[in-house]
């Protein structure tokens, strides 16, 4: 599997996306609490415990029906974000992680 780079905590990021630090937290905590939620991180990943700055989320970090909920709707999701969407709404997400299941056939 390819090791490219999702997303990455930090300046640029937050600069971006026009947030700050706290905005930041909200929406890693968000994404990763859905992809540990629904068994979408590889088993060697391990969250910070003390805060994001620095945090990289890559292909490798997820498994394969994790990535493709990514591919789906990572952008989706991050677009709401810019148009002041609470990070908490994770409802693309959901409809991508149904879209993934219902086609490999594991709803």
């Amino acid at each position: 599997m390819d090791n490219y780079l999702l997303i990455r905590t930090g300046p640029n990021f937050r600069l971006g996306a026009g947030i700050d630090i706290a905005e930041e937290a909200a929406v890693f905590d968000a994404l990763c609490g859905f992809l540990k939620q629904h068994a979408l991180l590889a088993p060697s990943v391990v969250l910070p415990a003390g805060g994001w700055e620095g945090f990289e989320l890559r292909a490798h970090d997820l498994t394969e029906e994790g990535l493709a909920v990514m591919k789906c709707g990572l952008d989706r999701w991050l677009t709401g974000q810019d148009k002041g969407k609470p990070a908490s709404d994770v409802g693309v997400l959901e409809k991508c992680l149904a879209k993934v299941r219902k086609a490999a056939g594991t709803v």
